[in-house]
């Protein structure tokens, strides 16, 4: 029974010597993978507005495990029908994701489509139409101070126009009120302007499927259809405190620019959903946040709007 616990514990130990003699003369050797940095999918950014300079950003999508955020589409035209009518071949710089043609412009109504060629070859199209502009009405403002729990008085300017229901469907929208000021410092007078954040109380707001989540309210910024609107007219109220502007002893005049943009469905959707991705940002939330795109076999948006404004003096 010894001689066999013997012979066990020499196999024993002659397997612990092999181990570290192992252990000692083994040694790493490094794998080179060949990650090819190619160009994905085509990425298009263009919206498109009656009268104004025609912009589009155009890049190619990379690998997550890329060093690279995108990467140039290079060799590349823009083709861009008008109207069922060719209009114009343009050639997209290289070395490059955004371009600009000042003296292309298009008008309301116009039906565009865009052929994307690379290398001579169409990577990607879109379509879309660049709606009329849908002016608003009989707009009213007044002052109102409300009391808070707390025994807080603020002074809110109330807002109220009518918006005409289009007789051809469901329409899309979008209402921005800009403060721009003008402020006197010394001899000079400044202009500034930023985007006022403003009560979306109205009804018309939620009724476009906009809600609450599940992680409270969503802001999608103004947007709204006429899918509820039941009547040929519907008067749109929103409310703003007065605080949230730009009132000052230095400041000279204070206006609102109110500005109610006709979306189309593509717009208003890629719109909508870049709010929501932003939203929930950072929430782990089990199906990943899809971004409308238009752009077939690539990924962006290739739309058309137009928009309507009227200028308010609030100054005290």
């Amino acid at each position: 029974m010894q001689i066999i616990f013997k012979i066990v514990n020499f196999f024993v130990k002659i397997q612990i010597i092999v181990f570290f003699v192992c252990s000692f003369i083994s040694c790493e050797k490094p794998v080179d993978i060949d990650l090819k940095d190619e160009g994905g999918t085509v990425s298009v950014l263009s919206f498109i507005q009656p009268d104004s300079a025609f912009k589009i950003s155009c890049s190619k999508s990379v690998s997550i495990l890329s060093s690279n955020n995108y990467q140039f589409v290079n060799n590349c035209k823009l083709i861009i029908y008008k109207n069922n009518r060719l209009y114009i071949n343009l050639r997209f710089p290289d070395d490059t994701i955004m371009a600009m043609w000042n003296d292309l412009r298009f008008q309301t109504n116009d039906t565009l489509v865009l052929q994307i060629v690379e290398n001579n070859i169409t990577v990607a199209t879109a379509i879309t139409i660049i709606p009329d502009v849908i002016p608003f009405f009989n707009i009213d403002t007044t002052t109102v101070f409300r009391t808070d729990d707390l025994g807080n008085k603020t002074e809110n300017i109330e807002l109220a126009f009518d918006i005409n229901n289009p007789d051809y469907g469901s329409e899309f929208f979008q209402l921005v009120i800009e403060n721009v000021v003008t402020e006197i410092n010394g001899e000079d007078t400044i202009f500034s302007s930023e985007i006022v954040d403003y009560s979306k109380s109205d009804l018309i707001f939620y009724k476009s499927g906009q809600g609450v989540s599940s992680l409270g309210e969503i802001d999608f910024k103004g947007l709204f259809s006429t899918n509820d609107i039941l009547s040929n007219v519907y008067r749109i109220k929103i409310s703003l405190p007065k605080k949230s502007l730009a009132v000052s002893e230095n400041v000279n005049t204070t206006f609102l620019i109110v500005k109610l943009y006709h979306l189309s469905d593509d717009c208003f959707f890629y719109i909508r959903s870049r709010i929501i991705a932003n939203y929930y940002d950072g929430v782990p939330i089990f199906d990943p946040i899809k971004i409308h795109s238009n752009v077939v076999g690539g990924l962006g948006v290739f739309c058309g709007s137009s928009c309507f404004t009227d200028t308010l003096n609030i100054s005290n």
